[in-house]
């Protein structure tokens, strides 16, 4: 089967709509990618109508009732996936269709960058040529096979277990009722850890965990256990049989292995002192001082070089480093700081999202100055580390994705993370001071943290990222390039061609253009573009698209349109984007 379109049920929110995100990027125009909610135009059944695979990614409470409404619509043609945390009780009821059938259960929460993540599959009635097309389409992850009674065996020990001695500790936390502040003012850093780790799984959903907890039919064992657990160590407490509970203390140890003990033990070690360490450069995130010129990143990551670029750089008396985009947009938008650096568009990712959404959101901050910067990337170690010996790389997911077609090549085993800069990857890789650990970045925090170059130019070929310069001040007028945001207060078919052509009448070349989803007031797309037109005439021709639009802005200008053509944007394509 060659799987051409995908359609994920429930893929609006939560992982299904991370897993949507991560197909259309790796795959772009090649397949079609289609998802249904509760608020979309598309039904569950038009996906399962028109897509060769389907995945089913709905809360666990109601997977089975979602399924069973659909079965009528399955084909013999297609394959039937979900992403439960759950195995034996969905996989019987897709086995009801007339699809092929795989379970699925990603080891993880939604994220941005999804690539070297566990994926379980417990393939079912399946083709061997369709179950290896299947693989191909998860390619980026990391896949083990399991049957379903398996799976749900193992999960009551690895969610089962965990969730609910999670559960007990923190319901008993609250009935003894001491002030938590007090608890972690007392706290060592490994009890510390483990009450951040507790704080992890209750601040996130608690529909997800307790359906993990009670919907698993194997769960009842081992919450059993857990409870003669309990009752075993607590006569042990009772009647202060300590060396009863150091043998128990042993048994755990050889049971988990003295080697896998001591490798817990370094490694927790490192995960603690990584907060007390102080590194070389380290950058002081800004939230709130006044700075002139606000940079997204860390320092010496790529966004920082590319503030060398702009004047305002070097006049600069004060300049702040935000965690987030978001935040530099704040910060010129409430008047902390003067002027901001942040990505706009890389050659080989296309444009920075996070940037288009925060300058259609705040009209008063607009885009002043662009500049061109070519982005090398490098795999980093500590030194004396070897590539064949890495398993875990850390680095922003852009960098990790404009490096992706290396580590496919050269460390496919690896486990892929991502962080919030380039920069922050490699002080992390500093402090944990482990041969296993790398990060990918640039040579100059290379050389400031005193790691090693172990590849160089990781990056596929001609990644050059545009990075713009944003203040809250009014449009420059003779530029070289304009940027737009436009959209339609109903869909009608032709809308957009029809502003295209008045683009293409009124001889303006266009060099990019993107669609987001939009607001409902908005329409259903945001349609962003750059025209190679300047600002002032830009401004001239509002009227005209006014009249065929549901609203248009202007974002901002760059490069001088009287100079040469020093500051052009990197894609030159009629191509539609959709982000």
């Amino acid at each position: 089967m060659d799987i051409k379109k995908i359609g994920i049920i429930g893929g609006s929110h939560g992982i299904g709509a991370s897993f949507a995100e991560h197909f259309r990027q790796k795959f772009g125009d090649s397949k079609d990618i289609l998802v249904s909610g509760r608020k979309t135009d598309i039904t569950n059944k038009k996906i399962i109508q028109g897509c060769d695979l389907v995945i089913f990614s709905v809360p666990i409470a109601v997977t089975n009732k979602v399924l069973l409404e659909n079965l009528e619509f399955s084909r013999k043609d297609q394959i039937w996936a979900d992403f439960t945390s759950i195995k034996i009780d969905p996989v019987e009821v897709m086995l009801r269709s007339k699809a092929e059938v795989c379970g699925m259960h990603p080891m993880f929460a939604p994220k941005e960058n999804l690539c070297g993540q566990k994926i379980i599959f417990t393939p079912d009635r399946i083709s061997e040529t369709n179950l290896e097309e299947l693989r191909s389409i998860f390619k980026d992850f990391e896949i083990i096979f399991s049957t379903p009674n398996e799976h749900d065996e193992i999960m009551s020990i690895i969610q089962g277990v965990s969730h609910f001695y999670d559960f007990v500790m923190g319901v008993t936390l609250k009935n003894i009722g001491v002030d938590f502040e007090k608890i972690l003012k007392f706290s060592s850093p490994p009890y510390r850890l483990k009450l951040e780790i507790l704080g992890r799984m209750f601040g996130l959903n608690p529909e997800l965990y307790s359906q993990i907890a009670t919907l698993n039919p194997k769960t009842g064992e081992t919450t059993q256990k857990i409870l003669e657990s309990f009752v075993l160590l607590k006569n042990y407490v009772d009647v202060r049989a300590y060396k009863s509970l150091a043998k128990e203390f042993l048994d755990v140890q050889k049971y988990l292995g003295k080697d896998f003990c001591r490798e817990a033990y370094v490694k927790s070690e490192r995960i603690m002192n990584e907060r007390i360490l102080e590194i070389p450069q380290k950058t002081k995130f800004c939230l709130s001082q006044k700075c002139d010129l606000a940079i997204f990143g860390d320092q010496n990551s790529h966004t920082d070089e590319a503030s060398f670029l702009f004047s305002e750089r070097e006049v600069a008396r004060e300049t702040k480093y935000f965690k987030n985009i978001f935040e530099v947009f704040d910060a010129i938008e409430n008047g902390t700081a003067k002027a901001g650096v942040v990505p706009f568009e890389n050659s080989t990712m296309g444009s920075v999202f996070a940037t288009l959404d925060e300058l259609f959101e705040r009209p008063d901050v607009v885009i002043v100055a662009a500049k061109e910067k070519s982005i090398n990337q490098h795999l980093l170690g500590i030194p004396g580390a070897k590539i064949s010996e890495i398993r875990k790389i850390i680095s922003h997911p852009q960098a990790l994705t404009q490096s992706q077609k290396w580590i496919r090549k050269n460390l496919k085993e690896a486990a892929i993370l991502s962080d919030l800069s380039t920069a922050v990857a490699a002080q992390k890789v500093k402090i944990l001071d482990d041969v296993h650990v790398s990060a990918i970045g640039s040579r100059k925090i290379a050389k400031k943290l005193g790691l090693e170059i172990l590849a160089e130019n990781l990056q596929q070929k001609e990644n050059k990222t545009n990075f713009v310069l944003i203040k809250k001040a009014r449009l420059p007028k003779k530029t070289q390039f304009t940027s737009f945001v436009f959209w339609f207060s109903a869909d009608k078919s032709g809308n957009l061609e029809e502003v295209l052509r008045t683009f293409s009448n009124q001889k303006i070349n266009l060099t990019k253009i993107d669609s987001r989803r939009a607001p409902k007031k908005y329409g259903r797309y945001l349609f962003f573009v750059d025209a190679e037109i300047s600002v002032d005439k830009a401004e001239k021709l509002l009227p005209v698209f006014e009249r065929q639009v549901g609203g248009i802005r202007i974002l901002g200008g760059w490069g001088d349109s009287e100079g040469p053509n020093s500051q052009s944007p990197l894609l030159s394509s009629s191509l539609l984007r959709t982000g």
